[in-house]
């Protein structure tokens, strides 16, 4: 019996479809990792963010006093600017913001809480999803 030469066969060969299962499974680690890899660049840039808030609060650029805490908003002193700012959650654009005037210092932010713990301020923020619990210390308002 004689197999007749015009016969061509159709489809994939196991080494072809190995080898493009072996394609796919590499294109898809490296997606993998270049999604992992934007998050981590975003969360670095947001605990940066975070710690330039505590370092601008703490500087003496501003010489901030402490005049009043509620759980949406400080509210401040500048001694070297003599006038008194708002530390807030702009909810309308989703911002942490310094008022008066418009100083935004976090875009992106849901949700802000402040608390007084002894001598330290606590600020809670939620920004893009992501959660961040930060002290800071600002010393109290001397009585004028």
């Amino acid at each position: 019996m004689k197999l007749d030469k015009s016969y061509k066969k159709s489809g994939f060969t196991l080494m072809e479809a190995v080898l493009a299962m072996m394609i796919m499974f590499l294109i898809v680690n490296l997606a993998v990792l270049l999604i992992k890899s934007a998050q981590n660049k975003a969360q670095q840039n947001f605990n940066m963010k975070i710690t330039e808030v505590v370092q601008d609060l703490e500087s003496p650029k501003h010489a901030f006093e402490l005049v009043e805490v509620r759980s949406d908003q400080l509210t401040l002193y500048s001694k070297t600017e003599e006038k008194r700012y708002y530390l807030g959650n702009y909810v309308n654009h989703d911002m942490l913001r310094y008022t008066p005037g418009h100083m935004p210092l976090v875009l992106g932010v849901q949700h802000v809480f402040f608390k007084k713990e002894r001598n330290l301020i606590q600020i809670k923020l939620v920004s893009n999803g992501k959660k961040s619990i930060s002290y800071v210390y600002i010393p109290p308002q001397k009585k004028r």
